[in-house]
């Protein structure tokens, strides 16, 4: 499946990604705020190889997608949204963009074709997602409309992609 917006391309990850993923998520600034150790060229060829043999969806029920600018050959993140519940049509999701594409709107851009997905497409009717507080900037990146349910005050579980 691949989801278009008017400056992006949302698409299933490929096994030459590993390169681009290792790019942003092995940089300090990018797992501040995520409870991992410092990722590696290894990681993130273990997790995009993952990724393709699972396909889409996976067995957990996440589709996970390339986030790639139109005009370039390269992804610059990662989004997902998973079915939690089809029953209850309760769904989460998560994102990561490279650094160097941080500001620009990308990932609110991704978010809204992402949960256009998820609530046209999945038929969900409740999609929730979570961050760590202190980081400001990936809660801007969701926008407006978004309601704070409550704060879990215990680590997250250990997710190298931001995408848990």
């Amino acid at each position: 499946m691949i989801l278009e917006t008017d400056r992006l391309t949302l698409r299933p990850l490929q096994s030459t990604d590993v390169e681009a993923v290792a790019s942003y998520s092995t940089k300090p600034e990018f797992i501040r705020f995520l409870p991992l150790p410092p990722q590696t060229m290894e990681s993130a060829a273990q997790f995009v190889g993952q990724a393709v043999a699972n396909g889409q969806p996976d067995p957990k029920g996440d589709w996970l997608f390339a986030i790639q600018i139109r005009e370039e050959p390269r992804l610059i993140g990662i989004i997902r949204i998973g079915v939690r519940s089809a029953e209850h049509q309760q769904g989460d999701l998560g994102y990561a963009v490279h650094p160097d594409h941080w500001g620009k709107g990308f990932a609110t851009e991704a978010l809204r074709r992402i949960l256009e997905f998820g609530f046209e497409d999945l038929s969900l009717e409740r999609i929730w997602a979570t961050a760590d507080v202190r980081n400001v900037a990936y809660l801007e990146g969701y926008g407006e409309g978004w309601n704070e349910a409550g704060r879990i005050h215990a680590s997250p579980p250990a997710c190298p992609w931001c995408v848990a």
